[in-house]
């Protein structure tokens, strides 16, 4: 299927040889060439076109030519075959200019800039743009905006000449009144005598009588046609008197008109009356109208007597009748022929111009014809190519000039008018659409009744609601295929599967077949030539496979897309897709946002230089969601706030959308009210709009809000219904969320404790298999840094759950001392001997240049490790350093801390106050002391157990004797010394005497001094009747306090020892 030819009488400008040189207005023109843009109005036959032509050519100006008309009403006709024009202009830039297809629509001023931009690059300065024939394009149409957009950046040097017969229409007043507009009017345009006499003697008339040409002039009033005929009949010595009376112009015309045309011979004039009906004519096309030989001669012949015929050169010669000359001649033939000869004319006239790709002006000879027969083949043949070129409104057009019954009974015209109608008329389409199935299911035309389908399909990702209509629409194609599983093409399977892959993304995500139908359209679109259905693949499979939570095949699809982007034949459209949908993927599956902000940030670039705004809704909202991963509120509300402004009131999607993200937002901010309103209504629009995936989600959404605002019931009845929906989805990082959310509401309730991990064991089970490092939706960090928490102190998924804390660099609001394993970025132990590691890897302090950024370290946790003064570290440090030289020491060596931790961070210094960051810092005597303190208020013999598993020695173990240590070391030694005791005493209190005497063995390794200690173990054994052990630890005692104090044991002590002895 070709695409239409441009008649080259359309982009070439007309031949000036033998006219008038009027250097009166060449002069006007030369002076005019600075500003933007010449318009020469006047009525027909006034010289307009011919004027121009003879001053480019006189000042050899190079120009694009563009001959106006009818068709140009649709602009997206204009600027098709102003891209043919240019690339006649400049054949060396291959790349075409874009076509005004849908996408552009939202923003067509942004469009024609870029067009003209475009085209101004591609011409070598000076040029001029001449658009002739103006007045043909009807006053309601776009044409008249972006012609003055285009022209109005015009570049310096260059300039347009409009020729019209009328003024400027409104849509030029901003250049008039800027002054950027030259008038050239039908008074300036009337030939002066001397032009008069002039163009007498360049005709032959020379030798006329001054006053008979000035009587002539002043009775045509300066008219050039006018004259011209004139001139012609007197050079024929067969000027009528009468004829000079006063007339209108068009009058005079056809009456001097019809005087030379009924001196001509008999095959002059039949050439002239069949060959007027088509607006341009070849030598070949005149001979088979006409069946005459020596048609190449006549038209040659009308040329050389400037009989108001032109000839454009190309390959073949193009002759082009005045418009004047023209309209006479058509309405002489309706006076010769009959209506039936006439219709055989334009039907013959009309296949000519099929067969060289004239489609417009045969469609208007058939359609003045009114062979419906033969506009519907024109139009079934040419739709395709019309579509592509965004010609939908010539297409239309050229549909609903043929009567609506005709229409009715071709479904195929119904299928083209929907495709007309579809970007703009979603509603409207789909009905067409339907008519058009149903026509075709009872012809059993399968091409059809598919193609049909898979139209009305598409309506619905155009109107972004109603989802729940597509259940009939899916069973239709399930039933067509399991009676006829085979495709009339590939290029149809390729429509389909594409179609039906969309529908079951936002539908039946949990059809049978819809991974089938996902990977069949994406192998199909991957051998299509057509970059809209490829497109249309790539990104329902992206999408599909991140709503399942698939990120290795999304990004897949994504860069497959980028592929496509990075073409250099790559439309506006395609790159921003891809753009917006390399974030998406980008923010799902790592934590490089700054990336994925920089991909949209391009992406809206292209956008906003192509006026393509097709994708800005969902731009956006991946920025929101960027931003809300990445922490900054500020531009994410920026973000927000763009796409409520992208918000159209029948996508209901699209609002549903906007406030699920809304929610997500002010619940990050605290103002949970807020949230749960935006939630609610989010939830309702998804309901409504019939899309699973997005009432899952917004079912969780809802069920946050709700937990968050103390409703923990009507949270936990919407999170059961989220699963179930999840369920059916399929999707796993639904089920991901769905399984992080039971457990936070079971860890929040507090006596869940059992199904909390048993749901946070599954999620992160999940999260591990499928490499999960964020939710995408609903991150909400201080939630997961509790999680993961809890996960690492249930030896949870461990691994993972680290990965996961250093990927997100989760930092809890309470830091899990007590929970070692959590990784953080510096870790200091400093109990029973002294190690740091950073990101768990030990650090090694080779000789002694670490020596003294150490030795601050150790001396900043000895002190408590927060709002340690200066002046303390640095008397402790360096006591014998005075003024200067003790802070300057202390600035070198906080330096070389932070440099040896590699967290700037790590050590704090704020108002002469040092401190360890404990969001990054974990050290071990915090740990302790918490769960001490937590162990000394409860009666929790865990909580005992894992502090004296962390108790691992004393401060520092044997490393120093510095005295600023041994405050610390002496007062955590008490303390884990008294929380055992208590402990030990515990078990005995519960008569637990096995668990007493191990309790009492730990204590004593504490501290092999503490005589009760002895006493208390002795009793524990006596209980069990283990009178040996009771004895050993006796003798034991007895040795320690000799050898240590020179005392015997306490008087106690020997009463136990008595009563033992008494026992045996």
């Amino acid at each position: 299927m070709r695409a239409g030819r441009v008649s080259i009488a359309k982009i070439t400008r007309p031949k000036a040889s033998g006219v008038l040189r009027r250097e009166r207005l060449f002069s006007v023109l030369d002076s005019d060439r600075t500003r933007p843009l010449v318009w020469v109005a006047g009525p027909p036959g006034a010289g307009k076109t011919t004027l121009v032509a003879s001053w480019l050519e006189a000042r050899r100006l190079p120009c694009l030519w563009y001959q106006v008309d009818e068709g140009d009403g649709d602009i997206a006709t204009f600027f098709y075959y102003m891209g043919l024009a240019a690339r006649k202009e400049a054949p060396r830039n291959r790349k075409p200019l874009p076509l005004l297809t849908p996408e552009y629509l939202q923003n067509i001023p942004t469009f024609t800039r870029r067009y003209f931009e475009n085209l101004y690059g591609r011409l070598q300065p000076p040029f001029a743009l001449v658009f002739d024939n103006y007045q043909t394009v009807s006053a309601e149409s776009q044409f008249h905006e972006a012609l003055s957009l285009g022209l109005s950046q015009m570049p310096e040097g260059s300039f347009a000449v409009v020729i019209s017969r009328t003024e400027p229409p409104p849509a030029f007043a901003r250049l008039r009144a800027h002054e950027q507009m030259v008038l050239i009017d039908d008074h300036a345009l009337r030939l002066t005598d001397e032009e008069s006499h002039a163009l007498a003697e360049l005709r032959g008339l020379g030798k006329e009588a001054p006053d008979t040409i000035r009587i002539l002039h002043q009775r045509t009033e300066g008219w050039t046609a006018g004259l011209v005929l004139i001139l012609e009949l007197l050079k024929k010595k067969s000027l009528p008197a009468e004829a000079l009376a006063h007339q209108p112009p068009q009058a005079v015309f056809d009456y001097f008109a019809g005087e030379i045309f009924q001196k001509a011979d008999d095959q002059t004039k039949t050439l002239l009356l069949k060959t007027a009906f088509i607006p341009t004519i070849t030598t070949g096309m005149a001979e088979r109208l006409t069946g005459l030989d020596k048609a190449g001669r006549i038209l040659g012949g009308l040329v050389q007597k400037n009989y108001f015929t032109v000839k454009h050169s190309s390959l073949e010669p193009v002759y082009q009748y005045h418009p004047l000359f023209r309209e006479f001649l058509v309405t002489r033939a309706r006076e010769v022929f009959s209506a039936e000869d006439i219709s055989r004319i334009q039907r013959n006239a009309a296949a000519l111009l099929v067969e060289t790709g004239h489609f417009e002006d045969a469609a208007s000879l058939l359609s003045s014809a009114k062979d419906w027969d033969g506009c519907a083949r024109l139009v079934l043949g040419q739709a395709k190519s019309l579509i592509a070129q965004g010609r939908s409104v010539t297409l239309e057009e050229w549909i609903l000039a043929m009567p609506e019954e005709l229409r009715a009974k071709r479904p195929w015209l119904l299928f083209w008018l929907a495709m007309c109608k579809q970007a703009f008329n979603p509603a409207g389409s789909r009905a067409l659409f339907e008519k058009a199935f149903h026509a075709f299911k009872a012809s059993r035309d399968p091409a059809g009744r598919l193609l049909s389908w898979a139209g009305a399909v598409d309506t619905f990702i155009y109107e972004w609601h109603e989802f729940a209509r597509l259940d009939r629409w899916i069973q239709e194609l399930d039933i067509h295929l399991r009676g006829q599983p085979s495709f009339p093409s590939l290029e149809i399977e390729a429509r389909v599967s594409a179609s039906m892959m969309g529908a079951l993304l936002l539908r039946r995500p949990d059809h049978p077949h819809v991974r089938k139908w996902t990977e069949r359209a994406l192998a199909l679109a991957r051998k299509s030539e057509d970059a809209g259905l490829r497109l249309q693949a790539y990104m329902n499979a992206g999408a599909y496979y991140d709503f399942m939570g698939d990120h290795a095949n999304a990004g897949a699809a994504a860069e497959e897309l980028g592929k496509a982007a990075r073409s250099s034949s790559a439309t506006p459209l395609t790159i921003t897709s891809w753009k917006w949908m390399e974030a998406y993927v980008n923010t799902a599956t790592t934590t490089d946002y700054d990336l994925s902000l920089q991909l949209l940030s391009e992406g809206q670039e292209t956008a906003q230089k192509n006026g393509v705004h097709v994708w800005d809704h969902q731009s956006f909202g991946v920025g929101v969601v960027t931003c809300l991963n990445k922490g900054d509120f500020k531009a994410a509300a920026e973000y927000l706030k763009k796409k409520e402004e992208t918000l159209a009131s029948g996508q209901r999607m699209s609002v549903s959308q906007y406030h699920h993200l809304a929610a997500w937002y002010y619940l990050l901010l605290g103002d949970v009210p807020r949230a749960r309103e935006h939630a609610e209504a989010g939830l309702a629009l998804a309901i409504d709009s019939g899309a699973p995936f997005a009432v899952a989600i917004l079912r969780l959404s809802v069920a946050q809000t709700l937990h968050a605002a103390g409703d923990f019931r009507e949270a936990r009845d919407q999170l059961n219904r989220a699963a179930k929906d999840i369920k059916r989805c399929g999707s796993l990082i639904l089920e991901y969320m769905c399984g992080m959310a039971k457990a936070q509401f079971a860890f929040d309730q507090g006596n869940r404790e059992a199904a909390a991990l048993a749901s946070l064991r599954k999620a992160m089970t999940l999260g591990r298999e499928q490499n999960y490092i964020t939710m995408f939706f609903w991150w909400q960090p201080d939630v997961m840094a509790r999680l993961c928490a809890k996960a690492l102190e249930a030896g949870i998924e461990v691994e993972y759950v680290k990965h996961l804390i250093r990927a997100r660099n989760l930092v809890p609001d309470a830091p899990p001392l007590k929970v070692e394993s959590w990784p953080w970025p510096v870790k200091i132990h400093t109990l029973g001997r002294f190690s740091l590691l950073l990101d768990d890897r030990p650090v090694r302090f080779p000789g002694k240049a670490q020596h003294k950024p150490l030795e601050m370290l150790k001396a900043l946790i000895a002190f408590g490790g927060r709002d340690v003064g200066v002046e303390r570290l640095a008397e402790t440090l360096w006591p014998d350093a005075l003024g200067d030289a003790a802070q300057q020491a202390f600035d070198t060596t906080l330096h070389r801390l932070r440099k040896l931790l590699g967290q700037e961070k790590a050590v704090q210094l704020r108002e002469g106050q040092v401190s360890l960051d404990p969001r990054c810092c974990w050290v071990d005597i915090w740990a302790l002391e918490r769960l001490m303190s937590q162990a000394e208020s409860s009666r929790s013999p865990e909580l005992t157990e894992k502090a004296l598993a962390l108790y691992q020695g004393p401060f520092l173990g044997q490393e120093t004797e510095q005295p600023w240590a041994i405050p610390l070391r002496e007062r955590l030694r008490s303390r884990i010394i008294r929380l055992m005791g208590k402990q030990c005493r515990q078990w005995e209190e519960a008569k637990k005497w096995r668990k007493a005497a191990e309790c009492y063995q730990r204590a004593l390794e504490v501290d092999d001094l503490a005589e009760e200690f002895y006493q208390r173990l002795m009793l524990s054994y006596q209980r069990m009747g283990r009178r040996t052990e009771a004895l050993a630890v006796y003798q034991r005692c007895r040795k320690i306090l000799s050898s240590v104090f020179g005392i015997e044991p306490s008087p106690e002590t020997e009463a136990i020892y008595k009563s033992l002895l008494q026992n045996q």
